[in-house]
Formats: structure tokens, sequence, C-alpha cells
């Protein structure tokens, strides 16, 4: 296991912030220097909030993290370019190190965090600090800081989402807040410790916390810890208090750091022969396993995690086709709270369609805590709102409806959980068929079923008919529901539920229209995108290029007219649906479109590393794989101060477990058809149909 090394030389702070965020799927805080300033405070999943242009976003909730030390009223400070921190992956733990300095002298301050692994309610973090030229009064300051907003569009501009119901410094510094749309309620609790000086509590307009003073020499070492309990019901803040108090920081430790050995012992995940790529993947599959709350009955995954403000904290496709298959397989458990998700949201989908006049459940692009459509449709670039941007996503995206029904399929397979499809699995999967029935539309002309004016994964071209994904998906959506129905005939608890969802009539309905909808495939074996999409101009990018900056100004100004595309979108579909093309089909698709491809989406060098993975090209794979792995690290994006990129993070095992490794289930029984690479080696534990299985590459 690798611990990580951020300087403040060589990364910006913000970005740092998000690499060393800490989580464990309940509280989330961004890797911020508690000792700084910062517009971050706390994330708690699922607490969302009503709020301008995004629907319902993810709260900045009270700053949790801060610590201040001050002399005769002074501030403290870390020297410019002096601060370290560290991720210790193997424990989940950060490290911070930096010089602090005052007009009146410098001191050496150390500190650690946690947020506890077991105990998803405790905060806990423990500083040292000893004065290095000086003598003095030293005073602390530990707040939970209230005075932290959500940053909206533009960027100027920032919406409080809480209100302030009730704090109580008298004993311990508790503290009661509300979203601002009267849905959530979220209570803090604060306890501090210390053996050296004592602390008591306080508060004022934006801050209740701790604070005393202490007088100090040249190198004498003063040590404190602060705890905090973050909870949604009373009760459950009342239980982690009890523990807080009973226990010290270093106790509390410990525990945390049993609770993510043990995690890492059951993946059993080996790298060797490339440090940069195990820096990589264990760097990834750490900010993976922590996103997971296991005592929360559902799985809300946004498309940046828990680590920034990207998306606003929203749920796309990525979650369902390239999340998933990581938590299937190293957390079956955690895939099945990211569908029960879905469940909990079937509802609102079902309301889409009719709403949209269609029938049955069409599940939106983005979505939030209410599984209602959340993307954004005009988005401001400046105050006076005379820049925008049109975002035409949330209208035309219509996959992600294909997308979930996939991916409960995908978790049936590999898990055989009877009981899941029959709470909500086989409504789900009937539902989105009878979606597409009514979405798709008869074209006498092509004697088929088309379906027109929608947005692939693609996303440069909009308004495009027959997207090659949109409709494969499509159809394979539509031989789900045929195939669930026919084994709900086998199973006698199933079959009540399916004869109450749906009918014989309208399952023969879908299968006569998945038999006859269009794929717009030539003769040459080349599968277009989308119709029309071989009659725009072709270029080709520079080799190496990643993104759009590396293109020419007139392509860049103009890529919707041309053949470029932005990720895996004909690829996306044939890996996904395999078993439906020969690899020569795949292999020349491969061929063809992978040299027009920008990768603009971090979605996109996953998906291409997978394909060649399968199609045995696994050098090739493998380079895509760890520039894919790098995403974060690397900062291939230049974006990544605004959240870890899950799906790319999972995505890069999606193309390990489906590609290097080849699991897939053959005659009803789990097979493996592994890859070699060259001087690399892996190894590590999945878990299928209840059995573990050791994999080795």
């Amino acid at each position: 296991m690798i611990t990580y090394e951020f300087s403040s030389k060589e990364r910006s702070l913000k970005e740092i912030a998000t690499l060393a965020t800490l989580s464990n799927g309940f509280i989330s805080v961004r890797g911020d220097p508690e000792v700084s300033k910062s517009e971050f405070g706390t994330f708690v999943s699922g607490v969302y909030c009503y709020t301008p242009i995004f629907y319902r976003e993810l709260v900045n909730l009270p700053r949790i993290t801060p610590i201040y030390l001050t002399i005769d009223g002074e501030p403290f400070r870390p020297i410019n370019g002096e601060t370290i921190i560290k991720l210790d992956t193997l424990n989940g733990i950060v490290y911070y190190e930096s010089i602090l300095e005052s007009s009146i002298g410098k001191l050496k301050y150390e500190s650690s965090r946690i947020v506890h692994k077991t105990f998803k309610g405790i905060f806990a973090e423990e500083f040292r600090f000893r004065p290095i030229n000086f003598a003095g009064r030293v005073c602390i300051r530990l707040p939970i800081e209230l005075s932290v907003s959500n940053k909206s569009v533009p960027p100027q501009v920032h919406v409080k989402l809480f209100k302030i119901v009730e704090s109580d410094s008298s004993n311990d510094s508790y503290l009661h807040v509300r979203t601002e749309d009267e849905v959530y309620d979220v209570y803090f609790k604060m306890f501090a410790e210390s053996n050296d000086l004592q602390l008591r509590p306080y508060s004022d307009e934006n801050e209740i916390g701790f604070l005393g003073c202490i007088d100090v020499d040249p190198n004498q070492a003063i040590k404190v810890a602060k705890k905090v309990i973050v909870a949604k019901e009373k009760s459950t803040l009342n239980k982690y208090s009890e523990i807080a108090k009973e226990k010290t920081y270093q106790e509390l430790l410990e525990t945390h750091t049993t609770a993510w050995q043990k995690e890492w012992k059951q993946i059993g995940l080996v790298i060797e022969g490339d440090i940069d790529f195990a820096r990589y993947l264990y760097f990834n599959t750490f900010h993976l396993l922590q996103m997971y709350d296991d005592e929360s009955d559902v799985f809300l995954l946004p498309a940046r995690g828990l680590h920034g403000y990207g998306y606003r904290g929203h749920v796309f496709w990525d979650a369902d086709i390239y999340s998933l298959p990581f938590y299937l397989f190293f957390k079956p458990s955690a895939a099945k709270a990211m569908l029960k998700y879905r469940c909990k949201c079937l509802q609102a989908a079902k309301e889409y369609a009719t709403k949209s006049n269609f029938k049955g459940a069409r599940f939106p692009w983005e979505s939030a805590d209410d599984g209602y459509e959340a993307t954004p449709r005009i988005v401001p670039l400046d105050l006076t709102g005379s820049k925008t941007v049109l975002i035409e996503t949330g209208e035309l995206e219509q996959h992600i409806t294909a997308d979930v029904a996939y991916a409960v399929d995908l978790y049936y397979t590999f898990t055989g959980d009877e009981q899941f499809m029959e709470e909500c699995g086989l409504k789900i999967v009937f539902e989105t068929a009878r979606f597409w029935s009514s979405r798709v539309k008869y074209d006498q002309e092509k004697n088929a079923y088309v379906i027109e004016d929608v947005i692939g994964p693609d996303e440069y071209h909009v308004h495009v008919n027959n997207n090659f994904y949109t409709n494969l998906l499509a159809k394979h959506n539509l031989e789900l529901g045929v195939k669930y129905f026919e084994l709900s005939r086998q199973k006698n608890n199933w079959r009540k539920i399916a004869e109450g969802l749906t009918s014989e009539e309208e399952v023969q309905n879908w299968r006569r229209i998945s038999q006859k909808i269009y794929l717009p495939c030539l003769t040459n074996g080349i599968c277009e995108e989308f119709e029309g999409y071989l009659q725009l101009p072709d270029f080709k990018i520079p080799e190496g290029c990643i993104g759009e900056k590396c293109l020419p100004e007139k392509i860049r100004e103009n890529i919707p007219k041309t053949r470029l595309i932005k990720q895996a979108d004909v690829l996306a579909g044939m890996f996904l649906l395999k078993e439906k093309f020969t690899k020569e089909i795949i292999e020349q698709n491969f061929d063809y479109y992978f040299p027009r491809t920008t990768h603009a989406s971090s979605l996109s060098l996953p998906m291409y590393a997978a394909v060649l993975a399968y199609l045995g090209r696994t050098e090739e794979s493998f380079k895509l794989l760890k520039l894919a792995a790098s995403a974060d690290l690397g900062n291939l994006y230049g974006n990544v101060e605004d959240g870890f990129h899950v799906g790319s993070a999972a995505g890069v095992w999606t193309a390990i477990l489906f590609g290097l490794a080849g699991i897939h289930i053959k005659n009803e029984k789990p097979t493996l058809d592994p890859k070699k690479i060259s001087n690399v080696k892996m190894a590590f534990n999945v878990t299928i149909k209840g059995q573990n299985v050791r994999v080795e590459l």
C-alpha cells in the first residue's frame, strides 16, 4: 500500500484538497489545511437542497475541520509552499505538516485526521505544535464554522442552503442545522481533549467550538485532539457522542485503521512490475471504497464523489455503467444499494415518462435525492445573465433509462439475488421496457423502429436520429423485458409479480419491436454512430491528444460539424453487449472510431482500454489503462479541484474485470479469460454469486 505525499510547492491546495478527501460514505471532508480558511465545509451523503439553476444539490454544511493558532491576537499562517499533506491509503489517514509564522515567530505544526470507517458519525483530528524561535502565550481556537455556502454560477455567486436551528456552547459545543427547504436536519457535537491546556466551549455569530490559551517556550510540544459528531438523527448523535467521549483520539485511530486494514485484506490487491500504475490503482481503489456507507439502505453515488462541487452531487449514467461493476465484484452489497437508489426513484421515473408523454419509467439524465430530473437547462456565464449556455442532455440523453435496466440485469447475472428482483428489479426491467416501446417510432421506409432526436454518449452531436448506442441499449432493454417475463414463468415467486406488472400481449409487443429496432450498420462492418454521421467532414486527432486543446482552432470551434466524437459511443455499446458482435466487427469499429475520439470525457479512455483488452491487444490496452488511471493524481483533465472522477476510476476496474480478467458467465457458471501484460502482475479477490474467487493476471 502507498502513502501519497502532496506539496503546495507542486500543486494548488484546491487540487490537493480533492486528492486528500476523507469519507466513510456518510461524512466527507476535503483535504483542505485546517489552519487556513476554506470555502468548503462538510458533505453529508444524501443531504441535498433546492437551489437556483441546478434544481437540487449537495449542501455545503458547516466546516468541522478548522484549527487556528494566534499570539497577541495575530494569527499564525502557513508559509507559502511549505505545506505537506500525506494520504495514507492503507489506514485511511491524512497527515498535515507545515511551518506556521507570525511577526513574532515560527512554529512547527503537524496533525492527523480521520473520518471513522466504522463509527460513521465521527470525525477526529489531533494536532501538535512547538515554537521554533519564540516564547509567548499562544491561543488555540477549534471552531465549527457556520459561514460556508454553496458556490453557484457564475462563480461570484454563493447560496447558503442551510440555517441554524439551535446552538449551545454551555457545556459541549452543540449545533443543529436544517436545509433551507426544510427537508433535512443535521446535528453536530464537538469534544476537545488535551493534557497540556484547558479548553472551554464558546460561540459567536459565525462559529461554535472550543478555545484555550497556554504559555509556551521554544521546542515545547503541545498536543490537542478535536472530535466532531455529525448525524441526521438525535439518537445517532447521542450514540456516537458516547463513543467519542469514551475513546481517546488514539483509541479511535486504532479501531479506524484496523477496519481499513481488514478492508484491504479482503480485497487482496497486489500489483507488481509498474510502480506508477500501482500508485494510480491503489489511490483510485481507496477513494472508491471510502464512498460506500454500509449502514445506508441506498447508495447515491455522485459523478464527482463526495469530493467537491463538480456536477453538484448529481448522479449520472456512469454510476450504473462504469461504477457499478467495481462494487458488484468487490462490494456486492454496495452494488445492490446503488440499484436500490434507482428503486427508490422509480416512481419519480414513472412520473417523468408520463410528463414526457411516454409510458413506463424514464430515468433522468441527472438526479439527486428525490429522483427527478436535475439537469440544468440554461446556465448563466455572467452576473447579468446575458451570456448563457444551453444544456440539452437532460431532455435528449435518454439512453440512461436502458443503462439502469442493463445494470439490474448485470447485478442479477453475477449475484443471483432473487429477493432484489422480486422487490424491485423486475419492476425496473418491465417499466423501462414499457418506456422504450412507447418511445420508438415505426419507419415504414426502413421497415424498422427508429428513435429520433436524441443525444448519445458522444455529446458533441445533438438532436440526432438513431444513435447506435441508444438504439442498441433500447433493443437490449426490450429483450430484457422478454427474458425476465419468461423467467418468471419458471419461478413461482416471480410469476405473480410479473403478471401484476405486465401481460403476455405487452411482452410479445416488446419482442416484436426489439427484433426490428434499427441499427445503422453498413455492409462494410462499420456501424454509423447516428444517421448522417458519415456525411460529416472527416478529421483525425493528433496522436496522443487528450481533450480538445490540442486541436486546431478552426476544428475546435466546429467539432459538432465534424466526425470527431467526445468519447466511446459505438464501441461502448459493442463492449457492453459484446456477445452480439464478432470480435472482427468490434475491432473494425475500434480502428475507425478511436482516431476520431478526443477523449474529452474521462469515461472515454477506460472504455477503449476495455475494448482493446477484450480484443487481446493487451499492450495497447494497458497503455490506455495506465493513462486513464492517472486522471486524478495526474490531473489529466485539469479539473481535479472540482472532485474525484468516480466513473473514470471505476471504469479502469471495469476494463480490468471484464477486459483483462475476462470475467463472464458461461452455462450459468463464472468463467475467467485472463490476459497477460508484459512485466506486470496483478491479483485480487472478487465475489461472484456469493463465492470468493482469487483472480491472478
